[in-house]
């Protein structure tokens, strides 16, 4: 086991973390070796002398500059490998968690679990309070469940069910309501044609049909999209799904804590809920998918969509933007046309955006998710995590495509072209006041950052044999 989880003290990475060592080692001849790392891991392995054409994992140099450094010197613990017990122990226990917690189920639930056994496979299962966005409750009185991955030996290799049910007083709730109406959410899946097409040739995304306490999309999940779908201001989408609730199949699609909210109506239609990144969007790109922020359980990347899917697989239109459907509603589309920008003032109440004048007149209606100081006649603004500009009448001058934007200044607004939001992976460049880019991006990294990785990673491929860790 040792041997297996310890080449994984030395894959993980950082981005916060840039330790730095560097040792000189002069002789009496006046020759010297000069040793040095910039590696975060236990020891700081690797190590680089000069002279030599390949790193070294000899832990000895660490020990012994360790050994010589006063206390209090920074990374002093870390060369003396002070944290490798605890780092080890934890990497053994993630390795066995699954198999730990499947154990310990066994001991609170196992009559439940036996049931489940009769019909499906048992892969995964826990017992705890925690909650998501489909099931459990915050705070205090959060209730238990049992936690379970289950499977039929007829499903493709990459599907389960996420299978939640209430724990209480012992006893496990809903056992013979999951068998008797749980394979209606799975059939239901599994009969998309295009969806089912996608899950054969796409085998190493996960896909999980969610089952909590009674039915597929669950009461809890009802009451997080209800939430997320007025923030968005679709409360048409809420009643739609209202009406269908205990015949809608809720998938979860793609990687942990990464995954996507999948609803499948019964005539095989689907719409996009909510989405953390990419892994889950099945054949589309975040790209397809204007999202967003959700009202609950709010996302670092994607949010909450509501965007539809045809039965065939193709996307149905989009939805007409909110912020210009409370353009129309407020009927002002001339105002503000004899104020220039300095004149106009961004304002924000309730979680909308818009401006005022030095009375604090309303003359752009409080409609956007976000907006800008006017500079040279534009003023920037959000719409669904995407930046744009609009002129003092409110009007959209340059439609929202940008993940960041700034101001104008003589003639040319700095954009972030590609990437998250202000990521290290961004691409920047100027447009002009017709949103035309007009110089070739250039790519804005956190260079320091992605040398040092890639430099470790080279140098750890050295210090780990071939194979090290694998089955």
């Amino acid at each position: 086991m040792i041997a297996k989880v310890l080449p994984a003290l030395f894959k993980f990475n950082k981005f916060d973390d840039y330790p730095s060592a560097q040792v000189k080692v002069t002789f009496e001849d006046g020759s010297e070796i000069n040793a040095k790392s910039n590696s975060y891991y236990v020891y700081m392995l690797p190590w680089s002398i000069d002279g030599q054409m390949s790193a070294t994992c000899d832990a000895r140099i660490s020990l012994g500059i360790s050994a010589v450094l006063p206390p209090g010197t920074p990374d002093k613990e870390r060369l003396a490998g002070d944290d490798l017990l605890k780092e080890l122990t934890d990497s053994v226990m993630r390795s066995i968690e699954v198999e730990w917690n499947l154990r310990g189920s066994y001991d609170w639930a196992g009559s439940a679990l036996g049931a489940i056994k009769r019909s499906y496979e048992v892969t995964a299962a826990e017992i705890g309070p925690w909650h998501h966005p489909e099931y459990g409750t915050a705070g205090r009185g959060a209730e238990m469940n049992l936690h379970a991955s289950v499977r039929k030996p007829n499903f493709p290799p990459n599907v389960t069910d996420a299978l939640v049910l209430r724990y209480a007083h012992g006893e496990v709730e809903g056992i013979e309501e999951f068998l008797k109406t749980g394979g209606k959410y799975e059939d239901l899946s599994l009969s998309v044609p295009w969806l089912r097409e996608y899950i054969k040739e796409n085998p190493r995304v996960p896909v999980r049909i969610s089952y909590v306490h009674d039915k597929s999309f669950g009461d809890k999940a009802m009451r997080t999209f209800a939430a997320d779908m007025k923030a968005r201001g679709r409360e048409d989408l809420t009643e739609k799904v209202r009406a269908q609730q205990s015949q809608i199949t809720l998938l979860i699609v793609g990687i942990t804590y990464f995954e996507t909210y999948w609803l499948v109506f019964p005539d095989k239609h689907m719409m996009l809920w909510r989405y953390s990144g990419p892994s889950g969007l099945l054949k589309w790109t975040p790209g397809d998918f204007p999202a967003s922020e959700c009202a609950n359980y709010a996302k670092n990347y994607g949010g909450c969509s509501g965007r539809e899917v045809r039965p065939d697989g193709t996307l149905a239109p989009e939805h007409e933007p909110r912020d210009q459907i409370c353009m129309a509603a407020s009927n002002t589309t001339d105002t503000g046309s004899a104020l220039s920008g300095d004149e106009l003032f961004p304002v924000m109440e309730h979680g909308r955006a818009g401006f005022i004048d030095r009375t604090g007149k309303v003359i752009i209606p409080l409609c956007f998710d976000k907006v800008g100081a006017f500079s040279e006649g534009r003023a920037r603004f959000e719409r669904d995590k995407s930046w744009g500009y609009i002129d003092t009448r409110g009007s959209v001058i340059i439609e929202p495509r940008f993940p960041w934007a700034q101001e104008f200044h003589e003639g040319l607004a700095r954009v972030q072209v590609t990437g998250q939001p202000l990521g290290y992976d961004g691409r920047w460049g100027f447009i002009d006041k017709t949103g035309k880019v007009v110089n070739r991006p250039g790519l804005q990294r956190d260079i320091r950052g992605k040398k040092q990785y890639r430099q470790r990673r080279r140098r750890l491929r050295r210090c780990i044999p071939r194979g090290a860790g694998e089955n």
